[in-house]
């Protein structure tokens, strides 16, 4: 069983922030309006906070939850990269998926295998969640879908990504 104690405060900081970012990384693959940002930001918190608690009987989400500090965030800038907006967000949604990958190798190799599971799964369920929160491409709250192109193709590269 992996506790904070397990981890170097890098180590710590990832596996907290990851599951923030791939709310970012939803957002960012089809941006829509304030309304729907806050939206996909409550969705999101709430998914964290609910897989946790759901899993709090594995040490490593108890600890997680029982965490109340912010994480300390990558430089936006290097997330970004060069180019236009296009670009910097194919960029940053790259970004967003090699940390993924670190933070659940790290869960991997210093959790249980429930652990790892339980970890995998909650950033699965928050990706979803975000991307269903708000409808996208609407034109005054008439029409659109909940799940855009866009964060389809984000979700199918996350879910590659936690499943390799």
């Amino acid at each position: 069983m992996a506790t904070k104690e397990f981890f170097s405060t890098e180590e710590w900081n990832l596996i907290r922030m990851t599951p923030i970012l791939v709310m970012a990384g939803v957002a960012v693959s089809d941006p829509g309006g304030l309304i729907g940002a806050f939206k996909e930001s409550f969705a999101g918190m709430n998914s964290v906070l609910g897989a946790l608690k759901e899993s709090s009987n594995l040490e490593l989400m108890s600890a997680l939850l029982a965490d109340k500090g912010m994480p300390t965030m990558p430089d936006k800038k290097e997330m970004l990269g060069e180019g236009n907006a296009a670009q910097q967000s194919a960029n940053f949604k790259n970004s967003v998926l090699e940390y993924v990958k670190q933070a659940l190798a790290l869960v991997k190799s210093k959790g249980t295998p429930e652990e790892a599971v339980a970890y995998r799964k909650m950033m699965a369920e928050v990706a979803e969640r975000v991307a269903n929160a708000a409808k996208e491409d609407t034109f005054f709250g008439f029409g659109g879908v909940l799940v855009s192109a866009g964060e389809k193709a984000f979700l199918d590269e996350l879910n590659a990504t936690l499943n390799a």
